[in-house]
């Protein structure tokens, strides 16, 4: 169960026992007037006595990657550590804003601490090393690891969706998402030297 102290004595929160049977527990932060509890089974919103799903979306991820740490960045943001795939920053409501892992900058993915600096900066102590993250940077970190894109040489934006021209062709993904996919715009094969947008 998880259990209270009130500065005297423990006294276990009820339904928690129950709720708990055979989950491990990674975590537990404050989640805006409810208790945001990470477990083995994903993440859940603990309020008067009862348990709710925080995010399904973030649950399915945390199914595949563990759940290992949680942070309370500010009251519009949670971090998620996982030992498998990095991070996983969410809004209050539980919906993903961004997966940072060794593919978008992080030196490795297994995070085994938390905490933020006085300037907003996401530090996380990982299996190997220390990284940060400059949650208000306008900059992403995209790495082509297997070379899909090739040299790029422009890039453009229009209609909410990021084009980008290389020695391999024109690709598009959408620009609004954390976690970009890159795909080849059929017939643009070969050289692409530059990219304007006229007119939308």
């Amino acid at each position: 169960g998880i259990f209270e102290f009130n500065g005297k004595s423990f006294s276990e929160l009820p339904a928690t026992r129950q709720f708990l049977d055979g989950k491990a527990v990674t975590s537990i932060i404050d989640g805006n007037n409810a208790l945001l509890v990470g477990t083995s089974k994903g993440v859940f919103r603990y309020q008067n006595g009862v348990f709710s799903v925080f995010s399904s979306e973030l649950n399915r991820l945390l199914s595949q990657y563990q759940l290992n740490k949680a942070y309370r960045i500010n009251s519009k943001q949670f971090a998620f550590g996982t030992l498998l795939n990095g991070l996983i920053i969410t809004d209050e409501e539980g919906k993903i804003l961004h997966i940072l892992n060794k593919n978008h900058g992080l030196p490795n993915n297994t995070i085994l601490a938390l905490t933020a600096d006085s300037e907003g900066n996401l530090w996380a102590g990982l299996d190997n090393g220390i990284g940060m993250v400059n949650l208000h940077s306008p900059l992403r970190h995209y790495h082509d690891i297997d070379g899909q894109l090739g040299a790029v040489y422009d890039a453009a934006v229009l209609d909410n969706k990021l084009y980008i021209g290389s020695n391999h062709g024109l690709f598009v993904t959408s620009f609004a998402t954390s976690k970009p996919s890159f795909r080849l715009i059929p017939n643009t094969q070969g050289q692409v030297w530059s990219l304007d947008v006229f007119d939308n």
